[in-house]
């Protein structure tokens, strides 16, 4: 389900990344543990990693990798940085 969830977002948000690294760990350990997740995307030259928090993995994960598109997107944004000499 989150590879299928990460291709959904990607045909709809279009970053043209990959990812390069997938993690999951608990944060707390209740009945209703939160479970972290934490993605790695690359484009090009760019990495960022995205983090997301939910007491439902798919729903971490998503958030993650919501939360590491916008990310590259900010970046990507940004004027580039001129060299002057």
């Amino acid at each position: 389900p989150i590879d299928a969830s990460y291709k959904s977002i990607e045909k709809i948000v279009k970053t043209g990344a990959t990812l390069e690294d997938y993690k999951i760990q608990s944060i707390t350990e209740q009945e209703d543990a939160q479970g972290e997740a934490i993605v790695k995307l690359r484009k090009g030259s760019r990495a960022v990693t995205g983090r997301g928090l939910s007491t439902d993995i798919i729903e971490a994960s998503i958030l993650a990798y919501l939360n590491a598109a916008q990310k590259l997107e900010s970046i990507s944004a940004e004027p580039p940085i001129r060299v002057i000499s």
